[in-house]
């Protein structure tokens, strides 16, 4: 016999689905509370959500216009994507904060179709801007930055590269928590997708890293060392902040992960404060250390910066949170 939801609204009402499977809860309900339940520890994420869909369709807002100016293929995909980004970040905003407007199966849905859709037009934005030298050139320049050459040369990749690999953590959380499909192989294609996409961008900037590494051959010879000097690591004040942030957000990434996974939330919360100190000061010494390593190697540009910054961070944050794991209950 159908049951229908066990879900109630104002007045006594009920949600009129039906339920899934041997939950008392119809499937949307369901993503809600498993979205709920994902971010009960960090309930300052309903803020931070709705701001991140407000600067979502402010830059659709932005794309729009600029499309009118330059009506380029790329305005459009960005539009496409950005869309859905607002919808997943209003949506998670709304049910996080659990009130009893947060209740109705509709932010369960809206969910659902802005990570369906994201999934998609990610990978066609990212695949864009790794083939399409001169769309994320039109992209960079139309933000208002074309006047640094770095961010021209090294954006439209990293940006590739960023929006690749949220497009696979968009759709691993679609068949997890809507679809509720798992060991999909779809999944398994999506993140190929992902790989080779990033494959694609990395591969001439793997080249050009090796071939700016100078051993001491005929070029530094004839150029009376002046091509060593043109290596060395002299960053604007914007390239270093990028590679901080980047360091601070793998850094916040990993420890919040591990935290989760292994702590309760008294620990949790008991090991926030020094959790927070060591991913504001360990990105620092990555990138410290990371401009000697570049240097060394003899490469220049923003993006080795970036992603090693963000690597060594990383690592760095692993063996911090693994000690403040440790003294959590001591």
């Amino acid at each position: 016999m159908p049951v229908t939801c066990q879900q109630t609204y104002f007045a006594n009402q009920r949600c009129h689905y039906l339920t899934y499977a041997d939950e008392p809860y119809c499937r949307w309900h369901k993503v809600i509370r498993d979205v709920r339940k994902r971010y009960e520890k960090t309930p300052g994420m309903s803020q931070i959500n709705m701001y991140m869909a407000g600067a979502c369709l402010f830059m659709v807002a932005v794309s729009f216009s600029k499309f009118g100016l330059n009506p380029h293929y790329i305005w459009g995909l960005a539009i496409a994507y950005l869309l859905p980004w607002a919808c997943i970040a209003f949506a998670d905003g709304m049910i996080i904060r659990d009130y009893p407007l947060s209740q109705f199966a509709l932010w369960g849905k809206l969910l659902a179709f802005g990570l369906a859709i994201s999934s998609i037009t990610g990978l066609a934005f990212a695949l864009a801007l790794a083939a399409d030298k001169e769309a994320g050139e039109i992209l960079i320049r139309g933000m208002g930055i074309g006047q640094y050459k770095n961010l021209v040369k090294y954006g439209p990749p990293v940006l590739a590269i960023l929006i690749a690999l949220l497009s696979f953590v968009l759709t691993e959380r679609l068949l997890g928590e809507v679809l509720l499909v798992e060991n999909s192989s779809l999944g398994c294609i999506i993140g190929l997708a992902a790989l080779g996409i990033v494959v694609v961008v990395l591969w001439p900037m793997l080249s050009g890293l090796v071939s700016d590494i100078d051993l001491g051959g005929s070029e530094a010879k004839e150029s009376g060392g002046d091509e060593a000097k043109s290596t060395l690591l002299d960053y604007e004040w914007y390239e270093l902040l990028a590679a901080y942030v980047v360091g601070w957000i793998a850094g916040v990434m990993v420890n919040n992960s591990m935290r989760q996974s292994r702590l309760g939330e008294w620990a949790y919360r008991r090991t926030q404060g020094m959790s927070m100190l060591s991913c504001a000061l360990l990105p620092g010494l990555a990138l410290y250390l990371t401009r000697y390593v570049l240097t060394e190697l003899k490469a220049e540009g923003i993006f080795p910066l970036i992603l090693m910054t963000g690597f060594a961070a990383a690592l760095f944050c692993v063996a911090a949170t693994q000690w403040i794991i440790g003294r959590a209950y001591s």
